[in-house]
This record gives C-alpha cells, structure tokens and sequence, in this order.
C-alpha cells in the first residue's frame, strides 16, 4: 500500500520504538524494513500512521473532500477519536449487540467474498473483533454527533425567507414556498457544519490535540 504522497508503507505493523525528536517508529517484516511515525497525540495517546492506512484499506475511513493527502484521512480519524472520547465520558451514550450485529453485517456486505476480507485481516495483523471495534466507535461517533448537535439547530421561517430574498437565484427561479423544504434543508445543513465545527475546535483544546509533521514538530 502507499502513502498518499507515494511512500511505500507497510501492510502490517508488527513491532515499534519511539525515536527522540522526529517521533519515527520502525518496523521490521520479512528482511525489509518499513517506517511508521506517530502522526498525532490526543493527550496522552499517540495517533499511528498505520491506523489511518490500515483503516481506510479496511474501508473504515473515507478520506474528507476539502483535503489533500495525508491530512484528508488524519482530520476524519482524529474527529472520531476526539468525539468517542466525549461520549464515553458522559458515560449515557451506548450501542445495543443488536446495532454494532446490523453494522458489522452490513459492513461485510461491502467486500465481494469472505476470503476478500479474510485476507485484509492477514494484512493487517488484526482479528474481527478489532474491526467490529473501530466499526461501533464509527458508528458511536456518528450517531452521537447526530444526537449532540441537532439540539443546538433550528431553522425559523424568518431564515428562509431572508436566505430566499437575498439569494433568489439559488432556487432556480421557483417561488419561495415550492422552494421552502429545499431553503431549510439547506440552512439546516450549514448550521449543523457550523455547530460541529466550533465543538470540534473545543474538543481539539480540551484533550490537547497536536498534530505532528513528518519532521518531528507539532501544528497544535
């Protein structure tokens, strides 16, 4: 597998240490070596390279549109990891057997055949249940996102007619109330990103998120 700016990178880690200064970890398979390097720390837990390639293989991670190379896998996997962390603090917010059952099965749906996923298990170094693992922590993240944040959101009349009067030719020149249900999709839509936003960047302060270049320094 490559790395998104074209370095080959391992298809398993399978041993590390913790080099001083550049954070580079190194990993022996087969009589060749690979390197893998910590790409961030959430307080205390280092974040590897590896995870984010291993999960976006696995189809796990779906790189973000707005980001190129690295940093398209790194913001949706560290969000995840912060917005887990949360939930699991406030400690009311669970799945049942039944919804991590329907999300796992739906999820070996994607591949064409279970040796296909049998053999990025083998890859990997991993077993099932740390598939289903990240899997429910994608699923947790997701649905408490959803839970958290639709509180804070509302779209009042008064939204939609001034979206409408201010940009009348978004709608392709329908009225206002054929228009109405695609205006408040809409301003729903961007209050929602709007709101997630700015509880990300307290989650980024609050748990000390630092991310770290390939020459060892941190971006904060």
């Amino acid at each position: 597998m490559r790395h998104p700016g074209g370095l080959i990178l391992p298809a398993a880690i399978t041993a590390a240490f913790l080099c001083a200064g550049a954070a580079w970890a190194s990993v022996a398979t087969s009589g060749w070596t690979q390197l893998d390097r910590i790409v961030a720390v959430v307080g205390d837990n280092p974040v590897l390279l590896s995870d984010l390639l291993m999960e976006n293989d696995l189809g796990l991670l779906e790189p973000v549109d707005n980001k190129e190379g690295l940093d398209a896998l790194l913001e949706p996997y560290l969000n995840r990891l912060m917005i887990v962390r949360e939930a699991n603090e406030v400690g009311s917010f669970r799945l049942s057997p039944g919804q991590i059952e329907a999300a796992f099965k739906g999820y070996l749906s994607r591949f064409p055949t279970r040796a296909a996923f049998d053999e990025k298990l083998r890859r990997w170094g991993i077993d099932e249940k740390e598939v289903e693992r990240r899997l429910a922590h994608g699923l947790i993240a997701s649905l408490y996102t959803e839970s958290r944040i639709r509180f804070f959101v509302g779209v009042l009349p008064s939204d939609i007619e001034k979206e409408y009067n201010n940009n009348p030719g978004r709608w392709g020149g329908r009225g206002i109330n054929e228009a109405w249900n695609d205006i408040k999709k809409f301003l729903g839509a961007r209050a929602f990103q709007k709101e997630r936003d700015r509880w990300l960047k307290t989650l980024r302060e609050r748990y000390g998120l630092k991310i770290i270049s390939e020459e060892g320094d941190d971006r904060g």
